[in-house]
Order: structure tokens, then C-alpha cells, then sequence
């Protein structure tokens, strides 16, 4: 805990607990101090649901998975038959991915682009001096990636209205 009347320091101390995160990019290096003591005893509680959550997570990708495998401008999360993937986020790499945010917003479908910036690009690792060459794919991926809304507790209607809009999207030929 921090306690201070320093504007500058309650700033500072409110970006490292966070990464370093503010608008949007990584400012500073910072660290993962998010939980407190009331979300700790939540998570007490929720930890025997988790093996329930995980499993519905991995059912609605399932879900996801079979609506979307037929749309060429998809490329949807692999998983290896040696791998127990979580599903915390559900996230596609697309083509014209700000134009179907663009298109789902509109239909009311939230989605995230979660990793707009590759980490060399992030403001607190320009020091490193990374050559863009060095990363060339990743910001290729950078900018098609996006995650759909995903949690223990999305339906299959759901699904498959939010797939249905990707559906459509896409079919119109632009």
C-alpha cells in the first residue's frame, strides 16, 4: 500500500501497478499489482467454479470455431492435441479488422484489440532499439487480430449471432 499527497507520486504509483499502462501503451516498465484483499476472497470463492468456467470457455471456442471454419478471411486460435487451452480470450486474426469492428460495433457486438502495438513498439522498450526487422511478423498480426466477446457464460445463440454478423461482413464484397 501507498499512501502519499504527491500528485506525481500517486501517478507514478498508478502506472506501475499496471504495467506501466496509460491510453492505450506501455509508458514505463511496471509490474502485474492489481489484487486486493477483497478481490482475493472473491477469487477464494470463485476457484471452486473454475474447472466449470474453463470448460464452458473452451465449448463456446468450440462453438466459435465450428461457425467460423468455412470463412476464408479467418484464421481462428489453434490447438494442439498436447494443449489445454483456457480460452481467456477468443481472438481471430481477420482481414479489414478495423472495418468488421467497425461493422459488429454497430450491430451491438463488443470486440477488443488487446495488443494493438507489439512489444518493441510499446514507449518503454524504444531504448532496446529492436530493429523492425526483428518483428516484422508480429506486427503483421498486430494489426488482425481481434477478440470476440467470450466468458463462462455466453449462449450458443449468442454465438451464433455474433458469427452470423462475421458471416455477413465478409459476404458482402467490397
Amino acid at each position: 500500500m501507498v499512501v502519499t499527497d504527491s500528485d506525481e507520486i500517486f501517478r507514478n504509483i498508478l502506472l506501475l501497478r499496471n504495467h506501466g499502462y496509460q491510453g492505450g501503451e506501455h509508458v514505463i516498465h511496471g509490474y502485474n499489482s492489481r489484487l486486493d484483499t477483497i478481490q482475493a476472497a472473491v477469487l477464494n470463492v470463485k476457484i471452486a467454479y473454475l474447472s466449470t468456467f474453463l470448460e464452458r470457455r473452451r465449448k463456446a471456442a468450440k462453438k466459435y470455431k465450428e461457425l467460423l471454419k468455412d470463412v476464408e478471411e479467418i484464421i481462428l486460435p489453434e490447438e494442439r492435441e498436447d494443449t489445454f487451452h483456457t480460452y481467456n480470450l477468443f481472438t481471430i486474426r481477420v482481414k479489414r479488422r478495423d472495418e468488421l469492428q467497425e461493422f459488429l460495433t454497430k450491430n451491438g457486438i463488443e470486440t477488443k484489440i488487446f495488443y494493438k502495438k507489439t512489444i518493441p513498439e510499446q514507449p518503454c522498450m524504444k531504448h532496446f532499439k529492436i530493429p523492425e526487422k526483428d518483428y516484422e511478423i508480429a506486427k503483421n498480426i498486430s494489426k488482425k487480430v481481434l477478440s470476440l466477446p467470450l466468458s463462462p457464460h455466453i449462449s450458443d445463440a449468442n454465438i451464433k449471432t455474433i458469427a452470423d454478423k462475421i458471416k455477413e461482413f465478409y459476404a458482402k464484397k467490397v
